[in-house]
């Protein structure tokens, strides 16, 4: 595998190997996003910014004025300097113009996704208190006492297309994301302009600029959006919007191959994901970027063999310090050892490594991870205290007022000066790229009239494959059934915060200090069937149904699967469905979609829907050897 760091066609505009300009910036919005992207537009207005398969293209020129529209619009609804609007928009060209138009407005956006559940986002809006909620379908935007703007507006298609030449701050925030909070309720952090462009402005381990093509296909509430967007827009490239979303990576890099995109950011279960999956496309990107928890590299070594002319990136960074912190582009060396290292410290980012009193260690020693430098947001909203504790200041720099982000990594410096990811300092985890606070679903969990006490951990069945599981006991007079508790869950939670397994035990193991004892906590129970006691007790069951229950089954880590059980109650979710559909696809020479598995009440559901793909083919694929194959 290579791992050149030449920068690219496009170098040579501006001074940095993103192609982005650092001159002439409009007046009022020298460096701020809407000032750096002005720029751009300013010096390619004919080039492609944003192209949606099936949906068209837009040029910087056009993509400017819909979002000047926007903003003019958004003023004229009350929107000024230092306010937020909430954006409950699907990844698209008009949600990446409304996106632009709050920020031309002088706002921040806060995403409010579609899907998420409604207690939720009711607290996003209780908490950061937007003046208005764009919607491109008011109709289903959720109904929490704030104004709802229609991006259908007609009023809006008369708005001018002009620049509006605020006078915007890098201080002022661009958007406020959502991350677990130990509390047990969400927190936003405050993300200003000037903490954007720092992480890869001038930095050569991946291209952004004219001719490079990026994929905008991460959720809007976490800042891999930020890296999908704006490296490309602020430099003069083009971004692809897959129509998809972001649920299938596999299909998400089927879009990026297909479409010439150069560059492509995985979460590292994504990217496990595609290195276990043999229907992945046949090229990747140039630059294939991953990170966000623990990175196997046993799979890193697998995807580097499958593409060996990807230049492969391993990135590390919290949200409070804006997408990258670190970043390390892999060699056959880094592949060669037993981990990878999360790199050195990228453009205007600077780390600590310090220990409990806040001293250097040593190198080779284990210490935790503090972030300082331009990237650091202002804070949490509306949590003071919080903030305090995690923001400290910084006796290392010179700057005035300057602090570090105390992020609860820990991590120890190599002798060459690179860094390794140790371990955590306390409950906080990466699963899927999401980071999740454990007291925050135990905090919900312990809240629903049937527990009385519970513990929240993380397993691993399988290398790469981390699953929440829950413990509790039944409150007096209760006898909460696990399925019925994870339906609670879901209706409070996102998908990605409910447990995978609930298991209800008689009492939780304490330390002699009487706290949960959480290593002495029994394995989530996956059952005692074997797929092949199944095989062996089912044997007149429809073979189709065996054959897919046979793969629910080894997928999933559990025993006997039967007609009426439900893909996602037995602890499936996404990326899991993702890996299962490509399987079934590559057996029985059918398209099966990922929304028919998730969509499906039962097995028995989901196998007709299998069954009438194969009538419509004619496919007739040999069952019983694809049985013998998957028992053996």
């Amino acid at each position: 595998m290579t791992i050149g760091l030449e920068i690219g066609p496009g170098a040579g505009l501006g001074t940095t190997g993103t192609g982005l300009a650092t001159t002439g910036a409009g007046p009022g919005t020298t460096g701020t996003v809407v000032g750096l992207f002005e720029e751009q537009v300013r010096a390619c207005p004919q080039a492609v910014a944003l192209s949606a398969p099936g949906a068209g293209e837009w040029s910087y020129g056009e993509l400017n004025a819909r979002a000047n529209q926007v903003a003019w619009w958004l003023r004229g609804h009350g929107v000024g300097v230092g306010d937020r609007v909430g954006l409950h928009v699907a990844r698209s060209l008009e949600c990446v113009a409304a996106m632009l138009g709050v920020l031309k407005a002088g706002a921040a956006y806060v995403p409010l996704e579609p899907g998420v559940p409604f207690e939720r986002l009711a607290h996003f809006v209780r908490d950061a208190a937007p003046v208005v909620l764009v919607s491109a379908d008011p109709a289903a935007a959720p109904r929490l006492g704030v104004r709802v703007l229609d991006l259908a507006d007609p009023e809006l298609a008369g708005q001018d297309t002009r620049d509006l030449g605020l006078e915007l701050s890098a201080e002022d925030v661009v958007y406020v994301p959502y991350t677990s909070g130990s509390t047990g309720l969400p927190k936003g952090t405050l993300v200003p302009h000037r903490a954007v462009p720092g992480f890869f402005a001038g930095e050569r381990y991946a291209y952004w600029g004219p001719g490079a093509t990026a994929v905008l296909h991460a959720a809007l509430s976490w800042d891999g959006h930020i890296l999908d967007l704006y490296p490309a827009l602020l430099s003069g490239g083009r971004v692809l919007i897959p129509g998809h979303g972001n649920s299938d990576p596999i299909a998400t890099a089927h879009t990026a191959a297909e479409h010439g995109a150069s560059v492509l950011f995985l979460t590292t279960a994504a990217f496990n994901l595609l290195a276990l999956t043999q229907g992945g496309p046949a090229t990747a990107p140039r630059h294939l970027l991953f990170g966000g928890e623990s990175a196997s590299v046993e799979y890193t070594r697998q995807i580097a063999r499958r593409y060996p002319d990807t230049h492969l990136v391993h990135c590390y960074g919290p949200s409070e310090a804006t997408v990258f912190t670190t970043v390390q582009p892999l060699g056959p060396a880094d592949l060669a050892g037993e981990s990878l290292p999360i790199g050195r410290p990228v453009g205007d980012r600077t780390v600590h490594l310090l220990d409990e009193r806040l001293r250097p260690t040593p190198d080779g020693e284990t210490g935790e991870l503090y972030v300082a430098g331009r990237a650091l947001g202002h804070g949490y909203l509306n949590r003071p205290t919080l903030t305090a504790s995690r923001f400290l200041p910084d006796p290392f720099s010179a700057e005035p007022g300057a602090r570090m982000y105390r992020t609860g990594d820990l991590v120890r410096r190599l002798p060459d000066g690179r860094l390794e990811f140790v371990g955590r300092r306390d409950g906080q985890v990466k699963i899927r790229g999401y980071r999740i606070e454990l007291g925050e679903i135990e905090t919900v969990l312990a809240a629903l009239p049937a527990v009385a006490t519970c513990a929240v951990t993380v397993h691993e069945p399988t290398p790469g494959d981390k699953r929440l599981a829950a413990y509790l006991t039944a409150a007096e007079g209760s006898a909460p059934d696990p399925e019925g508790i994870r339906e609670q869950l879901r209706a409070k939670l996102p998908e990605y915060l409910v447990p995978a397994t609930v298991a209800v035990l008689p009492a939780l193991p304490m330390t002699v200090n009487g706290k949960i004892d959480r290593r002495a906590l029994p394995a989530p129970d996956p059952g005692t069937d074997t797929p092949a006691a199944l095989e062996r007790q089912q044997p007149d069951e429809d073979p189709l149904q065996r054959l897919i229950g046979l793969a629910w089954s080894r997928l999933l880590g559990v025993g006997q699967v039967t007609g009426s059980d439900n893909f996602l109650t037995l602890g499936g979710h996404s990326l899991l469905a993702v890996r299962l559909v490509h399987v079934l696809r590559a057996a029985l020479g059918v398209e099966v979609t990922l929304g028919s598995l998730l969509a499906a009440a039962d097995l028995a559901e989901f196998t007709a829907g299998v069954r009438a793909e194969l009538d419509r083919a004619g496919a007739e694929p040999d069952l019983p050897k694809l049985l013998a194959r998957l028992a053996s």
